[in-house]
């Protein structure tokens, strides 16, 4: 996980939008040629099963498998936010990010446990960090998005994503217990998922406590959207076609410094035929 220069993460939506490519066989060709490695998620493969026409699911988990060469999906985001914790409380060993999945009745079941577990716990837990970090950036009148992640920077802001962290660790049943400076480390870690869950879940909520004609609920990411933030730890080229979370990951990036390309599908293409 160290070198993540060939490392793409493929959006459930550019799946689709791959079968559909007149020019899908070259597009599969030119990235064996390039060695990348496309891992998909268990988010992927949940929703690639939920096709509801059996053709095109057939050939959606078809072209999943042949993208991701044997390699074994990413683990959902309640896996992998718990694990990290357990992993860096027992001393900061390797995380496990991916789990062995294959498409048969067995995920469905797995998928339907994730979705459930997510709405009982996590959403609770969201909606009152949502609250939380309305209520500071109003109060420290944090009227800029540069002004309001300077604040989530400082000691005095840090809290903030800090008792986020703390909301939704309770929620996800982790049971170690971690140093301040241990917590500090595990939630700005950019080798780790909690770092991008946590700043998208605080800027989406900042964008929608203060509201205006570019941060309607149409210019957002949704919760399925949003869950997939976790994953920007993986890759370098992080690859979306829905524009709301295309352009939330930009402005997020940039106002972050994320090392991520992110791309749509066509600038991924273009990319990947030149050179």
């Amino acid at each position: 996980m160290s070198d993540r220069t060939n490392n793409v993460y493929f959006d459930t939506s550019i799946y689709n939008r791959l079968l559909d490519d007149s020019n899908s066989e070259g597009i599969l060709r030119r990235i064996k040629e390039k060695q990348f490695n496309i891992v998909p998620s268990v988010i992927n493969l949940c929703e690639l099963l939920m096709t509801s026409n059996i053709e095109r699911r057939t050939a959606l988990i078809q072209l999943y498998n042949e993208l991701r060469n044997d390699i074994h999906p990413l683990k959902p985001d309640i896996w992998l936010l718990r694990d990290s914790v357990e992993a860096l409380a027992r001393g900061g060993q390797e995380l496990e990010i991916s789990y062995p999945l294959a498409a048969d009745d067995e995920t469905m079941e797995i998928c339907s446990e994730i979705k459930k577990a997510s709405r009982a716990g996590m959403q609770k837990s969201l909606k009152a960090a949502r609250e939380y970090v309305q209520s500071i950036a109003k109060k420290e009148k944090l009227a800029s998005e540069g002004q309001y992640f300077e604040y989530l920077d400082s000691d005095h802001g840090f809290d903030v994503l800090r008792e986020t962290f703390v909301s939704l660790c309770n929620a996800l049943g982790c049971q170690e217990t971690l140093s301040d400076q241990a917590t500090r480390d595990l939630i700005q870690s950019p080798a780790l998922p909690w770092k991008y869950f946590l700043e998208s879940i605080a800027y989406l909520y900042y964008r929608r406590a203060f509201p205006s004609e570019r941060y309607g609920r149409d210019t957002n990411p949704g919760d399925m959207d949003l869950t997939q933030c976790i994953y920007l730890f993986w890759p370098r080229r992080f690859v979306v076609q829905d524009g709301p979370f295309h352009k939330f990951l930009k402005d997020l990036k940039m106002l972050r410094g994320y090392e991520n390309d992110i791309l749509e599908y066509d600038e991924f293409v273009r990319q990947l035929f030149q050179g």
